[in-house]
């Protein structure tokens, strides 16, 4: 897609020590959103880059037609939670951060009130298809689509087809579905039988992501099973920062200082 569309694209490798020592933290910590790593780092590179080249907006491919569905409390965690990260891995980790990207809640107010960049769902600007988008990919870029959301990745997809529902006994795909279903683009026929089916299509995969995961985590197949079999805690066990986004969002809303 870069090729055809002719657009620039800047990769950031992140430290695998240091990545490799915040997750396992988290594994350690036991809390459900192990995924909040990513999410975070992803949305700070995403404002560390346009402060740095001057940019206002950010276009994201978030929307509400796929993915606009609130997802319920305690299946994952505050996203701009750095307190929460820096805890766990304070408690938990062994390899000191100092290039990981991560954003707080302050951050975020800074990058937003203060440079103005404001992150832009430009696909809510109109009526958004998901399967006439995948459609128009395979056809023009020769994209192969994946069984569910997110899937391209091999650790977002063990997390969310393996860990999630075995650990915590959660599954996200309902989630997923249920919008698709208040959006009108599969009915509620559809997604049933969405639910029906295993989250992993081929058993073969699965084994092959879990061995994949252990490895590059450094489990043993018990030690792994340990974690599997071992209580939830709440991220709130080891602090958050969400009450001051709460109360800057708050702030915010009463003055209009800027448009979230």
């Amino acid at each position: 897609m870069v090729s055809n569309l002719g657009v620039d694209l800047y990769t950031h490798v992140i430290d695998w020590e240091e990545n490799k020592d915040l997750q396992l933290s988290f594994f350690k910590a036991n809390v459900v959103d192990i995924e909040l790593l990513m999410d975070n780092a992803m949305i700070a590179l995403n404002y560390q880059q346009a402060a740095k080249y001057g940019l206002r907006y950010l276009l994201s491919g978030c929307n509400s037609a796929t993915e606009g569905m609130r997802i319920p409390p305690h299946w994952n965690n505050f996203k701009y939670d750095a307190y929460n990260i820096k805890q766990i891995h304070k408690r938990f980790g062994t390899v000191p951060i100092k290039t990981h990207p991560i954003i707080s809640s302050a951050d975020f107010i800074w990058y937003t009130l203060i440079r103005r960049i404001k992150w832009v769902p430009f696909l809510d600007y109109f009526s958004y298809n998901k399967f006439e988008a995948l459609t128009m990919l395979q056809k023009e870029f020769g994209y192969k689509p994946y069984p569910f959301k997110h899937y391209e990745s091999v650790f977002t997809r063990f997390y969310q087809g393996y860990i999630l529902p075995r650990k915590f006994g959660y599954d996200i795909l309902r989630v997923y579905l249920a919008t698709l279903v208040i959006s009108g683009q599969i009915s509620r026929d559809e997604a049933m039988q969405k639910l029906r089916e295993p989250a992993y299509p081929d058993p073969r995969q699965e084994e092959q992501d879990r061995i994949f995961v252990m490895k590059k985590l450094g489990f043993t197949p018990d030690s792994f099973n340990e974690y599997i079999r071992a209580p939830a805690i709440p991220h709130e066990t080891y602090g958050s920062e969400k009450w001051v986004s709460d109360l800057l969002l708050s702030i915010n809303k009463k003055l209009k200082l800027v448009d979230l």
